[in-house]
């Protein structure tokens, strides 16, 4: 590998972490799991990009994929920021703290 290709993947990778961690980090304060999936996602899209063939086109599959889960990852994040103080039930999101009797 060239190193114009190196410094150009590792760019990427600086680029794309600055970036999204600014805008990700406070909403995914409490939710470390999900903001480390979403950080190596990242990193692994901005290694992808930056592979020297396509793999039989594989390379272009595993970064439409990876393009997908990171939205999946996002939209997660969002969805528990929208919904805090409701826990998952068995039934889907339960209201926390005491529920009135029927």
């Amino acid at each position: 590998m060239t190193s114009w290709k190196i410094s150009t993947g590792a760019l990427a990778i600086l680029v794309v972490g600055l970036g999204s961690s600014a805008l990700s980090r406070s909403a995914s304060a409490d939710q470390p799991e999900m903001q480390t999936a979403l950080d190596n996602l990242k990193a692994a899209k901005a290694a992808l990009a930056s592979a020297e063939r396509d793999h039989g086109g594989h390379r272009e599959k595993a970064m439409k994929a990876t393009d997908l889960a990171i939205g999946e990852v996002e939209a997660g994040i969002a969805w528990a920021e929208r919904h805090k103080g409701i826990e998952p039930g068995p039934k889907g999101p339960q209201p926390k703290g005491p529920q009135p009797k029927n």
